[in-house]
């Protein structure tokens, strides 16, 4: 009886850790991303529509869950008549809104006054045996008179002509929108990273004087992780992406100027997602 007691208790120690740690991770489509310039001159094959800059968020059709599988911890009172069916879409509050919706999501007791400011902007239901255009149409037949009226199924649309896309695009841009995202109409839903989702963001290039390093971790320990910078507006801010392992060997000189790339300004008013191109040798 003892011997069965002991393996009992350890075959409770080493499998109760495995049970806990797992946890549902939601098998979303991931968008590749793409400059206007390279899209194809016929865009009548995609669905077009903003990119919320916003939370990802699945609904399993009980609760919310972020990408990585974690719960998101929301009023009952938000998800009350919610779908029963698994949902695709972005938590958002409003454009250059990001920081205070990933604040108020990220919070283990729900903030009830920043919940009333969020929105679940739906983009797609993940059946993976039908269509684009399908799954847009099943759709709708979700959102009833008894949905909540803050799930709000996003608008898609068929541009015939590259230059009715582009105009759309800059308009979202100017407004300090994030950019659009494009959806293949005939293409089925698949987990991962997929050219049947694209993602189009502005991208600018600007020049900063190298200021200071960040030391690399794990398998950059030893190398350079980050450079930080500071731009002609005077902004310091770090850039820790683009860099070839000969750049993290041997990283820009401080005082020199480089080249990066970002996709617009933050709330804060940096530059966002910032990535190194390459030290401006001719300055």
């Amino acid at each position: 009886m003892s011997l069965f007691i002991t393996l009992l208790i350890c075959g409770i120690i080493f499998i109760t850790p495995i049970v806990f740690a797992a946890k549902p991770i939601p098998q979303v489509m991931l968008a590749s991303s793409k400059i206007l310039s390279t899209l194809p001159v016929n865009t009548s094959g995609y669905y077009v529509s903003e990119k919320y800059d916003g939370v990802r968020a699945y609904w399993t059709g009980s609760q919310f869950l972020t990408r990585q599988g974690y719960h998101i911890n929301a009023p009952e009172w938000f998800i009350a008549n919610f779908p029963a069916t698994p949902l695709d879409g972005e938590l958002w509050i409003a454009r250059n809104r990001f920081d205070d919706v990933s604040a108020a999501v990220r919070r283990y007791e729900p903030n009830h006054d920043e919940w009333r400011l969020i929105k679940y902007m739906v983009f797609d239901l993940p059946k993976k045996n039908l269509a684009f255009y399908q799954r847009q149409e099943l759709l709708k037949e979700e959102i009833t008179d008894s949905t909540p009226n803050w799930l709000i199924p996003i608008k898609h649309t068929v541009f015939n002509s590259k230059e009715d896309m582009e105009a759309y695009f800059n308009e979202v841009v100017k407004g300090k929108g994030e950019g659009i995202m494009l959806n293949v109409g005939n293409a089925t839903y698949k987990s991962g990273r997929s050219n049947a989702l694209i993602k189009v963001k502005p991208i600018f290039d600007q020049d900063a004087i190298v200021t200071g390093y960040q030391p690399g971790k794990g398998k950059y320990k030893g190398y350079m992780g980050a450079l930080w910078v500071k731009n002609n507006k005077g902004q310091v801010f770090k850039i820790g992406s683009g860099f070839s392992d000969k750049v993290r060997k041997s990283p820009p000189l401080l005082g020199s100027v480089i080249s990066y790339q970002h996709s617009g300004i933050s709330k804060n008013g940096l530059p966002r997602f910032p990535r190194f191109i390459r030290v401006r040798s001719d300055l």
